[in-house]
């Protein structure tokens, strides 16, 4: 599985396939970033004999960043690391077969395992073959659904991720669903199979109008797919990006309704003992109506699973959201690591900017926010878990006062102080510290759980300095 961290901060996760391209092209099945070192199509992925994957560089002038050396060709496997301009991938390894890596890069219908196939369309057609209706998606490889998932009767393709594939369908009464499937290439990763069933138990553990409502699962043809209630509307990463677009910044009044929806959805998902572990802006809808959902419990963790569900040497979530104890993989995480990336994603759709480094007050960026407003996004981004908010809960009651005095047109509140480390979210120092560990792995790993608190001492101290000199400088 090939782990790609691009230069905004998002990642995904993909199964490499035979002829999987990487470049800038939309066409490619890993789309880089606008960057001045990437060609429209970098790079190929390749299958040998010995069932190892390559990646070769397709344009005689691009290259490959491994290891300080700039090569044309790797061969992926486990633990590798490599750049292609600003994006860097992480190789790992999964629990499959060469034979069921080679059947699941070959595109077949899922009726009569025909290889002759249309072309991709976004709406159902007929197989060239059998003539049952299938549905074909562009990719590398490409994915074919039946037109039919059990009940549910597909309408058009959505969108594509490394780890799903998103599908507006009708149930058998005409009421519309959104339908999420393991893309063929993940099916025989039993560890993929594994993550994707238990996203659907995590919905239902969670009834609550602010998380997105799951309605059904199952499989179709050995391809596995989730089903969940369809969602009108956009999403806050289409908001940020369209505000870093235009320059002009939500209204406070909007953004804090969203807020506080998603803060009710994250209190629904703490209550029943998970952590969401990837809240961000690509994962909170928001309605027509104004208000917003918690989507995507892909990663979520049971706090009374102390290891959860994920990959040798990866970190779960999205970099630029996770807290520092997240960063470092630490086995007490708990929900205030939510409240980080709470903190992060709605820093950034009100100010259009992620909180790195010494960063402003959203109100000296955005003119909407109240002053006051300023402490609850410094609590939420304290380096240390235990000096953010004791629960979500608490930070609610502190948002639904400042949404009451918003209703009623002006006035104030008072929000407790937030202790001087607050004026950075971490000070460089920790935050090298926290890398450094990252990079010695279970050396830090074990330098945590036993207890060691001269250094956790050390860096509130320089945190809180941090934070009087940063001040002071304002």
């Amino acid at each position: 599985m090939l782990r790609v961290t691009h230069p905004d901060g998002e990642t995904e996760e993909i199964y490499p396939a035979r002829g999987m391209t990487i470049g800038q092209d939309p066409s490619n099945q890993i789309v880089l970033q606008e960057d001045a070192g990437a060609r429209r199509t970098h790079a190929q992925v390749d299958r040998q004999s010995s069932g190892l994957f390559t990646l070769t560089c397709v344009d005689p002038g691009a290259t490959i960043e491994s290891d300080g050396q700039l090569l044309q060709q790797l061969e992926l496997r486990p633990d590798l690391k490599f750049r292609i301009a600003q994006t860097s991938f992480e190789c790992h390894s999964g629990e499959v077969t060469e034979g069921q890596v080679a059947d699941a890069t070959i595109a077949k219908c899922p009726w009569c395992t025909s290889t002759v196939l249309p072309e991709p369309t976004f709406q159902p057609t007929r197989c060239s073959s059998c003539a049952k209706g299938i549905l074909v998606i562009e990719g590398k490889p490409r994915l074919i659904l039946p037109e039919a998932l059990d009940d549910y009767h597909i309408e058009r393709f959505v969108a594509r991720g490394g780890m799903g594939v998103l599908v507006l369908a009708r149930d058998k009464t005409g009421k519309r669903v959104a339908i999420k499937v393991l893309p063929q290439e993940a099916t025989a990763d039993p560890s993929a199979r594994q993550r994707f069933q238990a996203e659907y138990a995590a919905l239902t553990r969670v009834a609550h109008p602010r998380v997105l409502r799951p309605i059904g699962h199952g499989e179709v043809a050995g391809i596995p797919y989730l089903v969940t209630e369809w969602v009108e509307g956009t999403n806050l990463r289409d908001v940020v990006e369209e505000a870093k677009r235009t320059g002009a910044l939500p209204k406070f009044s909007e953004v804090l309704r969203w807020f506080v929806d998603t803060s009710e959805g994250l209190a629904a998902i703490h209550d029943v003992g998970l952590v969401h572990r990837d809240i961000k802006p690509s994962n909170i809808l928001l309605l027509p109506d104004g208000h917003a959902i918690v989507a995507d419990l892909g990663i979520a963790k049971s706090l009374e699973d102390s290891a959860g569900l994920t990959m040798t040497s990866v970190a779960p979530g999205t970099f630029d959201y996770m807290a520092p104890e997240q960063h470092i993989g630490s086995p007490r995480l708990d929900e205030r690591a939510d409240q980080y990336s709470l903190g992060v994603t709605f820093y950034e759709a009100l100010t259009g900017r992620k909180p790195t480094g010494t960063w402003a007050d959203a109100s000296a960026v955005n003119r909407s926010v109240p002053t006051y407003f300023d402490g609850i996004l410094k609590r939420l981004l304290l380096p240390f878990p235990e000096s953010r908010y004791p629960s979500v809960e608490k930070l609610l009651d502190e948002l639904r006062a400042v949404l009451e005095v918003g209703l009623a047109g002006g006035g104030s509140i008072t929000v407790p102080e937030v202790p001087p480390a607050a004026a950075v979210p971490i000070s460089a120092i920790v935050m090298a510290g926290i890398l450094m560990g990252s990079a010695t792995g279970s050396l830090a790993a074990l330098w945590l759980n036993a207890g060691v608190l001269a250094g956790a001492m050390l860096g509130a101290f320089i945190g809180a300095l941090a934070g009087r000199f940063v001040g002071a400088a304002r």
